[in-house]
C-alpha cells in the first residue's frame, strides 16, 4: 500500500465506523412538556389519548401541525416546529372533540382528544374506538 492511499483508507475506515455506531444508536426523546399540546388542527389543541386501528377507508379532514414546543428530540431530523400529519374523522365523534392522526415522528395511528377534555365525556368516543 502506498503512503498516499493511507489517508484514504483511514478516512474510509472512520466513515464506516461512524456509520456503524449511528446505526445502533437509539434516539431518546426528551420528557414531554405537559403544557405543550400534542397536535393543533383548525385552531383546536389536542393531546394524544391512545393508539387505534383506523378504519380501512378514512375520511381525511385536513392537515394538522405538531406544535414547535414538541420538537425536543435529542437526535433525528430537526423538524423546526413545522412537522405535520393528515388527520382523519373518527366516525361518530365531532372533530372538535377528537381526530385520528399519526403519533409524531411515527406512522402509528392514535386518537387525539381536545385538550382538557375527559375521554369518558366525549360523545361517541368510547363507541368509536371499540
Amino acid at each position: 500500500m502506498s503512503l498516499r492511499a493511507g489517508p484514504v483508507v483511514v478516512a474510509l475506515l472512520l466513515a464506516a465506523l461512524a456509520a456503524a455506531c449511528g446505526a445502533d444508536a437509539t434516539c431518546e426523546v426528551a420528557p414531554r412538556d405537559p403544557s405543550c399540546p400534542d397536535l393543533r388542527f383548525s385552531e383546536v389543541l389536542y393531546d394524544e389519548w391512545r393508539e387505534v386501528t383506523p378504519p380501512r377507508i378514512r375520511q381525511e379532514l385536513g392537515d394538522a401541525v405538531y406544535p414547535a414546543c414538541n420538537d425536543a428530540e435529542t437526535c433525528g431530523p430537526d423538524l423546526g416546529g413545522f412537522a405535520a400529519t393528515d388527520v382523519w374523522l373518527l366516525e361518530g365523534v365531532d372533530p372538535d372533540d377528537a381526530v385520528i392522526g399519526y403519533r409524531q415522528g411515527t406512522e402509528i395511528p392514535v386518537v387525539f382528544v381536545r385538550r382538557g377534555a375527559d375521554p369518558d365525556t366525549v360523545p361517541g368516543l368510547r363507541q368509536a374506538v371499540r
